[in-house]
């Protein structure tokens, strides 16, 4: 596996992250993308940007090869249906 290198935080990760985690998610942060979430038996690669934000080339790169479940995740609210839930936590 490949060495990732970390990059700054987008602002709105920590919403995103805490907004999962009490929803009833397990939240791994790290990886090639962001993080991973595992909720309901699922495990999802999340990487999270902000409404404007742009995948970098490697995350591009990386998505284009990954055979499972990835998604970019920009607001709680699409944190929240990814995880098949509505409403704030």
């Amino acid at each position: 596996m490949a060495n990732y290198v970390v990059h700054r935080v987008d602002a709105n990760a920590e919403a995103i992250w805490q907004a999962m985690e009490a929803a009833g998610a397990s939240v791994y942060r790290g990886g090639p993308l962001d993080g991973i979430i595992g909720h309901r038996g699922d495990n999802l690669l999340i990487e999270i940007k902000t409404a404007r934000g742009k995948l970098r080339t490697s995350q591009k790169a990386f998505l284009a090869r990954w055979k499972g479940q990835a998604y970019v995740i920009r607001t709680v609210e699409e944190g929240l249906k990814l995880l098949g839930l509505t409403g704030r936590y």
